[in-house]
């Protein structure tokens, strides 16, 4: 073995060890994202979930609304047959 040779060996060897390190050191920093990932799905679904309940909610709403127009709107014809039957009976003072 040459001098070159010996010198280059130990180096060679290094860098191996240096990349080997990383590759470990990736692995460990890609499964902590991964884990991160996973949690931040689980409360993504969560959200979704109650955004899933605010929508039924808004739906519920909605519709008593229009229950509730529907009622002002039959309660407001009702009043005017009434007025005009009372109109009718009560003598007229002009």
């Amino acid at each position: 073995m040459d001098s070159d040779e010996a010198t280059t060996k130990p180096t060679i060897e290094t860098v191996l060890e240096r990349i080997n390190t990383l590759g470990e050191t990736l692995h460990s920093e890609i499964k902590s994202v991964r884990s991160d990932i996973e949690r931040i799905d689980k409360r993504l679904d969560k959200f979704n979930e109650r955004f899933n309940d605010v929508d039924e909610r808004l739906d519920q709403i909605e519709a008593l609304a229009n229950r509730s127009r529907l009622d002002v709107l039959n309660m407001r014809s009702d009043f005017r047959q009434w007025r005009d039957q009372l109109k009718d009976l009560l003598p007229q003072t002009h």
